[in-house]
């Protein structure tokens, strides 16, 4: 089974789709890389997430032409240049379109590429009075750390013996397990090989074949459990887990899909709590299974203390994981009434990443209910529906910010929007008969308030408790 080390890819986003293929392959062996499309919240954080390049075990570098001229990806290895003997740590795979790396003229064009790249950033940064270019000073620097770097770099790599992706790929990733030594490297490229065979009976044949070869082993287990889970045969998967972790009960891999698999489909709550802690007991800075086991404390057992602090760990060994700010301000304003505390998770949240709708609408909403500060939730309900604009929930809820806005046809707009997406949503039927008494349509007002009620009949209630509603108390539409 896998080992603990903290692993990295380093890799272009324009080349996510491989890389994907390559996280895809070591899952199956309980493997899991560091890399920013789960652990990074968004491009304005990227330099603490490559802080933490340096303090990682292993770096899989998938070099590429984009990844060359990628001025995230070269900040990346500077920093990880930074460290002694980063060399020992580092394996590049090369995809085709970077073969020039290995001649003297491809390496000439990069370093002219950065080259380039830095003069424009200094001519750019002379038109700029001193006192407004902190970022771009910041930038001009990054840029000619570059240029200093990239010509050693270059040569250090084609130097080294290594693979294409595509020798890498047909050899099932050996030489990725014998660099980073993992026990028992050729298994586990064999299992690798069969995990990717397309026919379920032609993958159980070879892992029979496999067991007869080398036993049934821990990591044999993994992957029948991990096969089964993928072919939703989730008892067979749960066997599996529990076979690999009684062989090797110190995998916190093990442990932890073990855990998420007795969560969901089996429910059994107690038993998921039990291995995410075992997983944690093993290796405490597996922050994934801080955050699994923090929402099920959350959502299961009430356990909001215990959920609370397990949102902090994983932001300690991760503080730019956005949906854990997310997570973590809801429950700080729901169960601790900590809404200044609330707020703040919010808004790294949104630091981390500005496009996340759910954020924005969640700190509309704390904004409103608990600062009244509606000009500040008008603002992020809007930023929330320019990402997502087919939300009914968010339309109705910016309606009611505008009530209190005074904003009554803007309101209305908002209300009649929610129910074009959603026909049947009685709340929005309600806020807008609601909205309607200050404009004194009565005959709207009673006409949208039936239509509310004929959807969700206890609104009949709602109404008889509210005093905007008080000259249709005896109205036959509320008996």
């Amino acid at each position: 089974m896998a080992s603990n080390s903290n692993n990295f890819i380093s890799y272009s986003w324009k080349n996510e789709a491989l890389v994907d293929e390559i996280d895809n392959y070591f899952k199956r062996i309980g493997i899991i890389f560091i890399r920013d499309k789960r652990d990074l919240g968004y491009y304005n954080q990227i330099s603490g997430f490559m802080k933490r390049v340096r303090d990682c075990d292993y770096l899989l570098m998938v070099i590429s032409a984009d990844y060359l001229k990628s001025r995230n990806c070269m900040y990346e290895i500077w920093e990880f240049q930074q460290e002694k003997n980063y060399e020992k740590r580092l394996l590049p795979v090369r995809l085709e379109d970077a073969q020039d790396i290995l001649t003297k003229e491809g390496q000439i064009k990069y370093i002219r590429y950065w080259e380039n790249e830095a003069a424009k950033a200094k001519a750019l940064l002379n038109k700029i009075d001193p006192l407004n270019a902190k970022e771009l000073i910041e930038e001009c620097r990054i840029k000619e750390r570059i240029c200093r770097y990239i010509g050693e770099f270059l040569a250090f790599i084609s130097d080294l013996n290594h693979p294409s992706f595509n020798e890498l790929k047909a050899q099932n990733y050996r030489p990725v397990l014998d660099f980073i030594g993992y026990q028992n490297a050729g298994q586990l490229a064999e299992l690798l090989e069969i995990g990717d065979i397309a026919s379920f009976e032609e993958q159980e044949i070879q892992l029979d074949q496999f067991s007869d070869k080398y036993g049934k082993t821990s990591d044999y287990y993994f992957m029948r459990a991990y096969i089964a889970a993928e072919n939703n045969n989730f008892k067979i998967a749960k066997y599996n887990y529990d076979e690999a972790s009684k062989i090797n009960p110190d995998s916190c891999e093990v442990h932890y899909n073990l855990a998420i698999l007795l969560a969901d489909p089996f429910n059994d709550y107690d038993e998921a709590k039990s291995h995410y802690l075992k997983a944690l007991k093993i290796n405490p800075d597996y922050y994934t299974a801080h955050y699994n086991l923090a929402i099920l404390l959350e959502d299961h057992f009430n356990d909001y203390d215990g959920a609370k602090f397990h949102y902090l760990e994983t932001l300690k060994i991760n503080p730019d994981y956005c949906e854990v700010h997310n997570n973590l301000a809801l429950l700080l304003a729901d169960h601790f009434n900590d809404y200044d505390e609330a707020k703040s998770h919010f808004l790294k949240a949104l630091k981390i990443n500005p496009e996340d709708c759910d954020v924005h609408s969640n700190l509309a909403l704390l904004l409103a209910d608990h600062f009244n500060d509606y000009d500040e939730a008008k603002f992020h309900f809007l930023k929330a529906l320019q990402i997502g604009p087919e939300d009914s929930s968010i339309w109705c809820d910016l309606g009611n910010v505008l009530d209190n806005l005074n904003q009554f046809p803007d309101a209305i707009d908002a209300y009649k929007k929610a129910i074009e997406i959603d026909p049947n949503y009685a709340l929005a039927w309600y806020s807008l008969a609601n909205s309607h008494m200050q404009t004194h349509n009565k005959d709207l007002v009673k006409q949208f308030l039936q239509k509310a009620t004929e959807i969700d009949p206890s609104l009949k209630e709602t109404a008889k408790a509210d005093e905007d509603f008080k000259e249709f108390w005896d109205d036959d539409i509320l008996k």
